[in-house]
């Protein structure tokens, strides 16, 4: 009862300034009064319209019982999105950033795994299909300068690394490797088509995009939390805008033909 009392005073107090200024041509010209010292930050004014929007209590020490904080909708969403939204009383754009945060992981932990088994799979084939000695003994009869100048960019490191597996299937100078590969002269080991090097090199691709697929969905999870955080904070903010319990507009309107400035007054109890 008191709080009603109290608002009710303050929007008759607020009337009664904005009486004495009626019809002039700028609110904040007008008689000297400082419109935000008067209202406080909620309140703006221009040359023709004064607005209060409240998101927080009228009363000092006085909270609105539906009140949500900006700053933890956005700290929940940060961990959690959609949790903030959720707080914020959005419950449609909670369902849609938690079910976006749960099919990016699904994706994830699928793609990552398929990628990995067709690693896996790639380095398996490699590792029965394509010999280093061999190779070397095809190496050994490439006359020198051939070497310095048609392979000179690419060598093969000395371990079974990533780089390893990546250079038998792309570079030519690998293909007299593979098994399937028949040469008695070095330029038919170079030139001739290994069918079990196209294979892996098949088998490469599926597994990189696989991973790549899994990447992608790491960062879908990433700007879910951050675009779900900043959108829990909005929402909060307007949720809070919509439970205000009073909100004064004024504003010039034609009136028989002359601009004459009108109070608009919301309540909500």
């Amino acid at each position: 009862m008191k709080l009603r009392v109290i608002i009710t005073l303050t929007l008759v107090s607020m009337l009664i300034l904005a009486a004495q200024v009626w019809g002039e041509d700028s609110l904040t010209a007008s008689k000297g009064y400082n419109w935000s010292s008067f209202f406080g930050k909620p309140f703006f004014a221009n040359s023709n319209t004064l607005v209060l929007v409240h998101s927080t209590p009228l009363i000092q020490g006085v909270q609105l019982p539906s009140y949500k904080s900006p700053k933890k909708a956005l700290m929940l969403s940060a961990l959690l999105p959609g949790a903030g939204e959720l707080y914020a009383k959005s419950r449609l754009k909670s369902l849609v950033f938690f079910s976006i945060e749960v099919a990016a992981w699904v994706s994830y932990v699928y793609f990552y795994k398929d990628g990995k088994r067709q690693e896996d799979q790639y380095i398996n084939y490699a590792d029965q299909n394509w010999s280093r000695e061999v190779w070397e003994n095809w190496w050994n009869i490439v006359p020198e300068d051939e070497k310095k100048t048609t392979f000179a960019s690419e060598t093969l490191p000395d371990t079974k690394t990533q780089q390893y597996y990546e250079m038998i299937g792309k570079y030519d100078k690998f293909n007299a490797g593979w098994n399937d590969v028949q040469w008695t002269t070095w330029q038919e080991g170079y030139k001739n088509t290994s069918g079990r090097r196209l294979y892996y090199m098949d088998l490469r691709y599926w597994s990189n995009r696989a991973l790549k697929y899994a990447t992608a969905a790491t960062m879908i999870v990433l700007a879910n939390h951050v675009i779900s955080a900043l959108d829990a904070a909005w929402t909060a903010h307007r949720h809070n805008q919509s439970q205000a319990p009073v909100a004064i507009q004024l504003r010039y309107v034609q009136w028989e033909g002359q601009p004459q400035m009108v109070a608009e007054l919301t309540l909500k109890w």
